[in-house]
């Protein structure tokens, strides 16, 4: 029996953002999946919780008007469900549990990280909720794990993201740490949503260390996305005085994002909730870098020392200073900031591919027919 696959997801922003969401369908679309199912994007919009409550509601009602579309419009039982996101959890529960009315077969792709900051009495009721689902795709054994353990939920799989950039390039050639002996020039790059939990303060604090500490060199951070914070960080930048170090760059292209991060010293993400960063797999896939919070499942893929740096993984609480620190260690050590590089390519050319993903995902899915 043939499945149309029916994507929700936010892709509104596919011209001009990197998204996360935006990614995963692309994924899809180029993929073996896309030879042997229907895909059925249904575009949503990205919500955030400091938005008015009317507004969000009113967003929600269009998004499950969409879908009562997708039910009517497709045969019944020979769809199903592959949430990206743009939705929060209730929202994909609620939509699961229509269409298991309807006799749909459903999947939901868990990629955020809001379950790891839920209170014991919601977790009750979300163990309840997280049986709807025929399946769950998780993006990393840190999550198989974490869904066994806080919501007694074992049908879940781990589906991994994909990273298809080239790496025919070498290290060197990529790296500016090859010219930094003639520039002195440091770019520090952060990619994603400019709210709280992604961290950008702590990004801007650790470079106000490291520009009070080594005035050999000059460092520049760029911010590449936007959100609810963008004008207090950049009130934060002013007060400290750091106008001439700081760029924010909005949304970009793929294309145009993959070229800065390429010519970027390390990718700072200190994000407090994580899936599993398509930023961090991007840098990773180019020699970059990365120094990141060990929240989610970014613990699965920085491995510290080898494959990246773990803020906090020699015993210190993840803070700007320790930022900071492992900013100063890559420099002061270029042998192994090359070390770092080569093993985080090896690592994502063995572990990002897009046959991993496709043969996951048709397996998965294959099983719910």
């Amino acid at each position: 029996m043939s499945l149309n696959l029916i994507v929700i997801g936010a892709f509104g922003l596919s011209k001009k953002s990197t998204g996360g969401q935006e990614t995963a369908l692309q994924n899809l679309l180029h993929s073996k999946i896309s030879s042997q199912y229907k895909i059925l994007p249904v575009n949503t919009s990205q919500i955030h919780i400091s938005e008015p409550f009317v507004y969000r509601v009113f967003r929600f009602i269009v998004k499950y008007f969409r879908l009562l579309h997708c039910i009517f419009f497709y045969t019944r039982g020979k769809s199903l469900l592959y949430s990206a996101s743009g939705a929060s959890l209730y929202e994909k529960l609620f939509f699961a549990t229509t269409l298991r009315l309807f006799g749909w077969k459903t999947i939901l792709f868990y990629r955020g990280s809001g379950l790891l900051r839920v209170e014991t009495p919601s977790r009750l009721f979300l163990s309840l909720l997280l049986k709807i689902p025929h399946t769950i795709f998780l993006q990393s054994p840190f999550w198989k794990d974490f869904f066994a353990e806080q919501f007694n939920c074992f049908h879940t799989c781990v589906i991994p993201n994909v990273c298809s950039l080239s790496k025919s390039k070498s290290v060197l050639s990529v790296s500016p740490l090859a010219s930094t002996e003639n520039t002195r020039s440091i770019r520090l790059l952060f990619i994603g949503w400019l709210v709280k939990l992604k961290g950008p303060y702590d990004a801007i604090k650790a470079l106000n260390i490291l520009v009070k500490n080594r005035s050999d060199f000059i460092f520049e951070l760029a911010f590449i996305g936007d959100g609810p914070e963008r004008q207090k960080l950049q009130d934060l930048v002013i007060s400290l005085n750091l106008q001439a170090n700081v760029a924010f760059l909005g949304w970009m292209s793929r294309s145009d994002c993959l070229s800065y991060l390429a010519n970027s010293f390390a990718l700072l993400h200190p994000s407090q909730g994580e899936g599993v960063s398509n930023s961090i797999m991007e840098s990773m896939c180019l020699g970059i870098p990365v120094i990141a919070y060990p929240y989610g499942g970014t613990i699965d893929i920085i491995h510290h020392l080898h494959t990246g740096l773990l803020v906090g993984d020699e015993g210190c609480s993840p803070s700007p200073e320790q930022i900071a620190v492992l900013v100063q260690m890559l420099l002061s050590k270029p042998q192994l900031y090359f070390n770092i590089a080569r093993q985080a390519i090896a690592y994502s050319s063995d572990h990002f591919s897009i046959d991993s993903f496709s043969e996951s995902m048709l397996f998965n899915i294959s099983n719910l027919q």
